[in-house]
């Protein structure tokens, strides 16, 4: 064959190919989409054409769909093949880097929950503190993010008086890529605070199945109490009169929310004999802990509890007693952790550790490394 010939041959191949490829990208539509304030994986899947018996496929894979905690802001991805008619929705649970793909194809449905190996790159943000401090970071990334940020800070014990008089902060925060998309934020690394006398820094220590924040300048102390969570995420504080996101009446809340994907471990914060143990309309499942001093412990909401705990049951700090959930008055999965003192509420967070009891070791030994690098 000639020049010639072989030129206009591989012309044609090479024409085949790029059509092929452009056929290819023709039949494949991938959008995204953030998550709407009230939306849950149900509604979303309603909206993008899933029936009644898909739905009824969808949820035979003994998924607990509705709850995964979908968060507005956070991004999913739409993908549509125009020829075969399979479309696919699939969602991020960022803390657990997991995704959650739901598809459906004719009369066909169903969903896979797989970990991720996302792509991480590392963002340094830095500016001007003060009074807006939470509102300047959530524009620099997002309100989780300023959350997070707040949350390094929550258990020093003057942390509002902090964030309000520090003059400059800085923070290095992961960033999660699936296939070059960024799908969103992962956890700080390390929060700084500047005063007009001195720096606050903290540093974010990861364990196995959670992390916690540290003070490098000292060594982490035992409070009273530990986490009775891996990670400390708070979502609402312990508040007087906070307005209840389902009645909208204003009523108090006595404990605290701690944020946490439905099913992670809820713990023990400290050694006692268990009271009460059922369900009720607005905790929903639930249990509690008495303590030596007329302390006394609650845990809301829970998935489950473990079956070998009932009334005089004793445990030990650290030890495993339920799971994470949305059961009684609740909008997303965690734990309402609540603490009394002579029968009377008290505020949890000033007197807990940044840790569960069975990190104690752990982070004792991530402080030391830490505060020798330093």
């Amino acid at each position: 064959m000639g020049s010639t010939a072989t030129a206009a041959a591989l012309g044609k191949i090479t024409e085949a190919v790029v059509a092929d490829t452009v056929g290819a990208e023709a039949e494949q539509q991938v959008q995204w989409q953030q998550v709407l304030p009230g939306q849950s994986i149900s509604s979303i899947l309603k909206e993008n054409g899933f029936r009644n018996d898909h739905l009824g496929r969808v949820y035979s894979e003994n998924l607990p769909l509705d709850q995964f905690p979908l968060i507005p802001g956070e991004r999913f991805q739409k993908r549509w093949n125009r020829v075969s008619g399979l479309k696919e929705l699939k969602f991020y649970i960022i803390p657990k880097r997991t995704s959650l793909t739901v598809w459906r194809q004719k009369d066909q449905a169903g969903a896979t929950l797989r970990v991720e190996n996302f792509m991480v790159k590392l963002r340094n943000f830095s500016g001007n503190a003060g009074f807006h401090l939470l509102g300047r970071i959530e524009a620099q990334a997002d309100r989780s993010i300023a959350n997070r940020f707040s949350d390094s800070f929550r258990l020093s014990g003057n942390w509002q008086e902090l964030l309000n008089k520090s003059k400059h902060y800085q923070f290095v925060v992961e960033e999660l890529f699936d296939n070059g998309t960024f799908i969103g934020f992962g956890d700080i690394l390390e929060t700084n605070l500047t005063t007009a006398n001195e720096q606050h820094r903290r540093f974010f220590v990861a364990y196995p199945g959670g992390g916690a924040f540290i003070n490098p300048d000292i060594q982490p102390a035992q409070r009273l109490f530990y986490s009775p969570v891996n990670y400390l995420r708070v979502s609402s504080a312990f508040n007087q009169r906070r307005r209840h996101p389902i009645t909208k009446r204003r009523t108090p809340h006595l404990g605290v929310d701690l944020e946490m994907p439905s099913g992670e471990g809820v713990y023990a914060a400290l050694d006692g004999i268990v009271v009460n143990v059922g369900r009720s309309r607005a905790a929903g499942k639930y249990i509690a802990i008495r303590h030596h001093h007329g302390f006394e412990t609650s845990y809301n909401h829970l998935l489950s509890v473990n079956s070998n705990l009932a009334v005089g049951s004793p445990v030990a700090a650290g030890e495993r007693i339920g799971s994470v959930g949305c059961t009684g008055y609740c909008t997303s999965p965690h734990l309402h952790f609540a603490l009394k003192k002579e029968k009377r509420f008290v505020d949890p967070l000033p007197l807990l550790t940044v840790y569960p009891y069975h990190r104690k070791k752990y982070v004792g030994e991530k402080w030391l490394s830490l505060a020798r690098g330093l």
